[in-house]
């Protein structure tokens, strides 16, 4: 889905580094696209249609704008979502990365969950389904 956003990285000594990506903006996919996501490079590098940019104001139909902190080896997210009123809304500010995606990611579904309980089951050598 066609949901802009850009992804502002800051690192203590470095400048910032804006990174726009047309697509899956709205926060359930910027969770997916910033998973494992460390640095600006590994976004770029996971996300192939990112392309870096000037910044967030570079952009009149952006929808979404994020901005990944570093501090003390932990990330951090600011999130802020344009209106199309020309209003704005920060409905995240400095969380941590952990509680943005325990917060905005989609659940796993079932049968994933299913499969993932019979691998580990087949790891630890018993291959019986559970009851309950």
């Amino acid at each position: 889905m066609a949901t802009r956003a850009v992804y502002t990285f800051t690192r203590p000594h470095f400048a910032c580094c804006h990174i726009y990506n047309h697509w899956d903006g709205y926060p359930e996919g910027a969770v997916e696209l910033l998973k494992g996501v460390r640095t600006p490079e590994d976004f770029i590098r996971k996300n192939q249609r990112a392309v870096l940019t000037v910044g967030p104001a570079d952009h009149g139909d952006l929808e979404y704008h994020y901005h990944i902190s570093q501090r003390g080896g932990e990330l951090y997210v600011t999130a802020t979502r344009f209106n199309f009123d020309g209003s704005q809304e920060q409905f995240c500010y400095q969380m941590l990365m952990a509680d943005f995606e325990a917060k905005f990611g989609l659940p796993e579904h079932p049968r994933v969950k299913e499969r993932k309980l019979q691998s580990l089951m087949i790891q630890l050598g018993s291959n019986r389904p559970r009851k309950g």
